[in-house]
């Protein structure tokens, strides 16, 4: 048996709020994308390259999100790429995610942020 190995890490910025939705089993998912930059050297001229991550967070990591994290914020995340294809009126379509196994708030708390809840240390969720 092959050892085989699908980990991500990315530390980048929220382009928009996470979207959060149920499943019809009533499994709470959120999706978003991040923005993860890149800048290289070419012919000694800085360069930048943007490129945007899809990502869904489920359970209890979803509702976190959710509830604490907004378009431009700085967030780490460790997960695994997934890739799903269906079909649909436009013909065969597939996607490239990262399912989100953990996540780290990366951007400090908000002036108008809940107090005491503002500092919320990831690992002390219970899921």
């Amino acid at each position: 048996m092959a050892s085989d190995l699908n980990k991500v890490f990315l530390v980048g910025r929220l382009t928009k709020s996470p979207e959060f939705r149920h499943t019809n089993g009533g499994t709470a998912v959120v999706n978003f994308s991040v923005a993860v930059n890149y800048t290289y050297t070419v012919g000694g001229e800085k360069k930048e390259s943007v490129s945007f991550i899809r990502c869904l967070a489920w359970a209890g990591m979803a509702d976190v999100m959710a509830k604490y994290c907004n378009k431009g914020d700085r967030i780490g995340i460790d997960g695994r790429l997934q890739q799903r294809s269906w079909e649909n009126e436009k013909g065969k379509q597939s996607v490239t995610e990262v399912i989100v196994e953990n996540f780290q708030f990366l951007t400090a708390p908000r002036d108008d942020s809940p107090k005491n809840e503002s500092v919320l240390l990831f690992d002390e969720i219970p899921f």
